[in-house]
């Protein structure tokens, strides 16, 4: 099976089942993006207080989900719409793209200047990852314009959220979410400034990779260990991917020590009693791994752990990289520039 999906991947010989489907013309004619808005949300934590960030506090997430549905909405049809593009070189899913894009970029969307809130700052980093990460696909079919009114709009984002450090000095996960954010503009806006300081996070981030693939703050989240360096491993892989289109290979960074996590993450889907002893709280297992796990899994074809995994559910559309991580493999999307 494993076999089967990487040579579809490479080959088109056999039909991948793909979360992002190409829309249709009536579907593309009938999109229209959300009104712009300046300010993020102000969002609420969405941990418990004094939990170490393992407990969901449940009203907060939902209040969150609530102030944060225009925000989603316009990411998911942005990213419905570049993997569309991708996967059919429609020209309508593409200039739809555009005027998604330009209409924010015009507005300034998300640029504002409200109070630094934790939850509403990682929202913005995962917001320019994804939106990035969308115009890098539609790029080519767009015309010059609105390429640099895009570009300059990413540019902003990515001031802005460079302003919200709380995590930035952090060994945590969304530090890379931010490098991920920042790296994508890079690439985009052929920024060697902003791809230096991804580089340097990415760096920072694998150089914590413990030798037996843990990471430290992620196990520091006790039960929810597991679920949290899968988490971790989702942006940091991507990145590595995207290392890629600069004909870099940042696999190799730290001997390859990404590679390690990724491993383990695995070996915790069949033994989650493994991170229980780890981390010291009973763990909750990992049903859905995240996207990294194809990537892995073209790297490592002989790896038996990543083809059963492989072979269950699987989060292949992730939001926060801006839709379908088989849609980017199959479309050459990190091909070199």
């Amino acid at each position: 099976m494993l076999r089967n999906i990487i040579f579809s991947v490479f080959l088109f010989t056999t039909p991948i089942a793909l979360s992002a489907s190409p829309l249709t013309s009536q579907v593309i004619n009938s999109m229209t993006p959300p009104n712009p808005t300046l300010n993020i949300p102000e969002l609420q934590p969405i941990y418990l207080s004094n939990t170490g960030g393992s407990i969901i506090n449940a009203s907060a997430m939902k209040s969150n989900d609530i102030a944060m549905q225009p925000i989603h909405d316009y990411q998911n049809k942005l990213s419905k719409l570049g993997d569309s593009y991708l996967s059919t070189k429609d020209l309508a899913a593409a200039e739809l793209a555009g005027h998604f894009l330009t209409s924010w970029a015009q507005a300034d969307a998300l640029t504002g200047t409200e109070k630094h809130i934790s939850e509403s700052d990682v929202n913005r980093y995962m917001f320019l990852s994804a939106t990035a990460m969308n115009y890098l696909k539609v790029k080519p079919a767009l015309s010059y314009k609105n390429q640099k009114t895009i570009e300059i709009w990413l540019l902003k984002l990515a001031k802005r959220n460079k302003k919200s450090s709380i995590y930035l000095n952090s060994n945590g996960n969304l530090r890379s979410w931010y490098a991920l954010g920042i790296l994508a503009t890079g690439i985009a806006t052929n920024n060697n400034s902003l791809i230096d300081e991804a580089r340097e996070k990415f760096t920072l981030a694998t150089g914590l990779i413990n030798d037996d693939g843990t990471i430290d703050t992620e196990i520091s989240r006790r039960h929810r260990a597991l679920i949290y360096t899968d988490g971790a491993a989702i942006p940091l892989v991507i990145m590595a991917e995207l290392s890629k289109k600069i004909n870099e290979n940042w696999y190799t960074i730290h001997s390859g020590r990404l590679d390690l996590t990724q491993a383990r993450i695995l070996y915790g889907i069949k033994n989650p009693k493994w991170f229980q002893d780890r981390s010291g709280g009973a763990t909750q297992e990992l049903t859905h791994p995240g996207c990294w796990l194809i990537f892995f899994a073209m790297r490592h074809p002989d790896n038996q752990e990543a083809h059963e995994a492989l072979e269950q559910k699987w989060g292949d559309y992730q939001s926060r990289i801006g839709g379908a991580a088989t849609v980017l493999i199959k479309s050459g999307f990190f091909a070199p520039q």
